[in-house]
């Protein structure tokens, strides 16, 4: 069961990690502090694991990350980030330096890979992702892998919100 963190469990974390350059195997980097044990953190929260403290770390507490929309400046920086790096999305959000990894994965595929379609949907391909979803239910990702390969899952998903309100418009 998922426990909320209280501001003195911060407090110890934030102490935790201030001790700093704590060397084990399970080694991660903080921007200030350098390698940081999470194991050896977690030991001074009890009930907390190494990837709690870090996760808490990382998103809460020591977070730069922004939320919402995407900057200009960071889609480029996103841009050279994956040429640079491939799909080392730790890396990648590290260049960034403004959103973590997953932001990252999600803004290059769901908007800025150069291979993404984002033509006009065709009537012939409404037509087939209306027959898919009656088919297969609205598992985006295997319906667009299978069967529109350079669109997104978020493309088709709004594609498909739009012509079910087109059906329920003409129906009233």
């Amino acid at each position: 069961m998922r426990q909320v963190w209280t501001p003195e469990e911060d407090r110890l974390l934030a102490e935790a990690v201030a001790k700093g350059n704590l060397k084990s195997d399970q080694l991660s980097e903080t921007p200030n502090q350098g390698p940081v044990s999470w194991h050896k953190v977690a030991s001074h929260l009890p009930g907390r694991n190494n990837k709690d403290c870090r996760k808490r770390w990382h998103y809460s507490i020591a977070n730069t990350i922004r939320k919402g929309t995407w900057m200009r400046e960071e889609d480029e920086r996103l841009r050279e980030a994956v040429e640079l790096y491939g799909a080392r999305w730790s890396k990648i959000a590290e260049a960034v330096g403004t959103r973590n990894g997953d932001q990252c994965w999600k803004r290059w595929y769901d908007c800025l890979d150069p291979r993404i379609d984002k033509s006009p949907w065709t009537a012939e391909e409404d037509a087939k992702l209306l027959a898919l979803v009656s088919q297969y239910g609205r598992n985006w990702s295997d319906i667009v892998h299978r069967h529109f390969p350079n669109r997104t899952s978020l493309a088709a998903k709004n594609r498909y919100s739009i012509l079910r309100r087109k059906q329920e418009g003409s129906c009233s």
